[in-house]
């Protein structure tokens, strides 16, 4: 949205903090999707963990890929339509902006759903009610069993 922003400002605008901004962010995903790469991994038994990293790796790519091919086909189809570079860099960051915040809706969601989980999980076996520590870790263990399967 700060690049879109910045189209429309023109020279004023503060580039560096905002390219700065962007590689401080691109870090901070990078480090959240080997994180989620890593969770993900290790569900659904043993044994699979170094394919489903492959595939996790392998669709990253394919995505960037073609992010970044989309992005620029629409740019060039910004810049034949609108006839200026600025509104059609400004339409295709906004778009971006907002798939973003789309991604970002659905990856709550998910994490959301896994609290979910681990909660009726847990309150299935009493570790919510006050039971004893067994009960406590036999809840843990079940949430931790029902994770791994999903």
């Amino acid at each position: 949205a700060a690049l879109a922003m910045a189209a429309v400002a023109g020279p004023g605008w503060p580039l560096q903090a905002t390219v700065f901004a962007l590689g401080f962010a691109n870090g901070v995903f990078a480090v959240a999707a080997i994180g989620s790469m890593l969770d993900l991994a290790g569900r659904g038994g043993p044994g699979q963990e170094g394919i489903r990293m492959g595939l996790w790796g392998a669709s990253q790519a394919l995505a960037f890929g073609l992010g970044g091919f989309s992005g620029a086909g629409a740019v060039d189809l910004g810049r034949h339509l609108l006839g200026a570079d600025a509104p059609a860099f400004e339409l295709v960051f906004a778009f971006e902006a907002m798939i973003f915040l789309g991604a970002a809706a659905i990856a709550v969601g998910l994490s959301d759903n896994k609290s979910a989980t681990r909660s009726k999980a847990a309150n299935k076996d009493g570790s919510k009610t006050g039971g004893s520590m067994a009960a406590n870790n036999a809840g843990s263990t079940a949430a931790g069993k029902l994770e791994a399967m999903a």
